[in-house]
């Protein structure tokens, strides 16, 4: 499923993530749960590469 507001090539990430998700805890947004983890993940990284230049 494409998402707007995540890069291509984490689009399977957070597939798996919403569907993990939706399965353990039915109750919450996967999606906004997703979004946080992943991408607050890649600014993580992305601050790493930057620093390390």
């Amino acid at each position: 499923m494409p998402y707007n507001n995540i890069p291509k090539s984490k689009t399977a990430l957070m597939d798996k993530c919403v569907k993990d998700v939706k399965k353990s805890n039915p109750d919450v947004n996967p999606y906004a749960i997703c979004y946080s983890s992943i991408m607050k993940t890649a600014i993580k990284n992305h601050r790493k590469k930057i620093k390390n230049k």
